[in-house]
């Protein structure tokens, strides 16, 4: 979300194609400043990745435990290998030779 506010932010100023010039159009009791509006941007970008960091972990792993007990128990098998073989890749520095 920063990289696009700041991609539009000041290239699309006025031309009504830019994300803050959309939100200024919006009514003025919500932010009444540019300032406060861009710092409440700020605010939900920076929420929505801390949310997102946090939950995606805990349901990526409940999903792949939930997987182990239905029919699509084999991916979650490979996928778990996988993971246990290329553990140690990040400290090797190189890609695994299953990979290749």
């Amino acid at each position: 979300m920063k990289t696009i506010l700041a991609a539009y932010s000041g290239t699309l100023k006025g031309t009504g194609s830019g994300i803050l010039s959309a939100l200024q159009d919006l009514s003025v009791a919500f932010w009444p400043c540019r300032a406060k509006m861009e710092k409440h941007l700020q605010l939900i970008s920076v929420l929505q990745w801390v949310i997102t960091f946090l939950v995606l972990g805990a349901a990526c792993t409940v999903l792949l435990i939930y997987m182990f007990c239905t029919d699509c128990w084999l991916i979650s098998a490979i996928y778990t290998a996988w993971l246990i073989v290329d553990w140690n890749t990040p400290k090797q520095g190189k890609t695994s030779k299953m990979s290749m």
